[in-house]
């Protein structure tokens, strides 16, 4: 890897404020039709209740906790509301409900209850799931800026000054973990400062420079200890499902939903790094695999020397690609991240 020459460029401090108010958030949309905010079901079909249900579910008997005495026929009226007509719904649907001792529904009543219920639980879904046309207005969490910033500018961002991203169910889109506070733009301009310092550099060298960076000294110790991470992530969730008495926080987890995570995130990449660990070319190379989201892009970072040189590079690179692998997966991609 060599290095000479120079680059001057004048950068407007206005970019920098342009680039992070322009990417930074999501626009506050409003749906330009507004739609009814209810999805009634017939009341007619009462009549229905009564004759083959309210024997076991009125508001005295409630057998299983069920009360269709008192369910309201707005079914958007609220989750807990839509959630009893779907359990209507399902057993109905599967000949659960009305019990066997009780004889089965009459075709004709069963599907006009079930032509009327059906659309209007897809109505309030739709309602429910709703936030009445307004999109919250959010920041773009790390991984949506540094796509992004990426794609702008060539350059792949050092997000680690960013705000860390609270994920919700696992998801790390979500409207109500990704708020706005003066401090956080303020760490959003700082990460675009140091970004256009690796696009525009100001700077003059002479010198000739060579660094040779072997794959196998980065790839291998960094899927080895990630895999590392997720056999105890296992041994955790083992540890609790292999007993009935304490729960997940004694174990270190969050919830009965981490659980569930690490039981299946190994179960989903332990054949990959098996078969990783075994390819003899990781004995004297370094192979990329598709990986798991939490380890990042699969590279292998080029260090100047000396140290944050800056310059024109020239990237000697030997490659090869696994026989049958898919054209969309034979390239090489080349970014910088920001000097520490």
């Amino acid at each position: 890897m060599k290095t000479k020459g120079s680059m001057r460029l004048v950068v407007q401090p206005s970019l920098v404020v342009g680039i992070v108010f322009a990417l930074l958030t999501m626009p506050n949309v409003r749906a330009t039709e507004l739609q009814e905010r209810s999805a009634p079901m017939a009341t007619k079909h009462r009549v229905f209740f009564q004759t083959h249900c309210y024997d076991c579910h009125d508001s005295v008997a409630q057998e299983a906790g069920v009360d269709l005495e008192s369910l309201s026929f707005n079914i958007s009226q609220d989750m807990e509301t839509a959630g009893l007509w779907q359990k209507v719904l399902n057993a109905i649907n599967s000949g659960e409900m009305p019990p066997q001792d009780y004889g089965a529904l009459p075709d004709d009543k069963k599907l006009a209850f079930l032509e009327d219920l059906t659309p209007q639980m897809v109505r309030a879904r739709r309602i429910l799931s709703d936030s009445k046309g307004v999109i919250p207005l959010r920041r773009l969490n790390r991984r949506e800026y540094a796509n992004t910033i990426e794609s702008l500018l060539g350059v792949r961002p050092d997000v680690s000054l960013l705000p860390n991203d609270q994920t919700g169910a696992g998801f790390d889109t979500q409207g109500a973990s990704l708020f706005m506070s003066s401090d956080q733009i303020e760490q959003y301009l700082e990460a675009a400062r140091h970004t256009l310092d690796l696009c525009f550099t100001q700077v003059t060298s002479d010198k000739n420079f060579k660094k040779r960076a072997e794959a196998e000294d980065q790839l291998i110790p960094r899927n080895r200890a990630y895999y590392d991470n997720l056999v105890s992530q296992l041994n955790q969730a083992n540890a609790y499902l292999n007993q009935n008495e304490k729960p997940p926080s004694s174990f270190g987890l969050i919830d009965e939903y981490q659980v569930k995570k690490y039981v299946a995130q190994h179960e989903s990449y332990q054949p990959i790094f098996d078969w990783y660990f075994s390819r003899p070319e990781n004995k004297h190379g370094g192979s990329m695999i598709m990986i798991p989201k939490n380890l990042g892009m699969a590279r292998v970072q080029l260090a100047p020397a000396p140290a944050n040189a800056p310059g024109r590079y020239a990237v000697r690179v030997r490659v090869g690609h696994y026989p049958g692998s898919e054209d969309r997966y034979q390239y090489l991609e080349l970014s910088a991240l920001r000097a520490n």
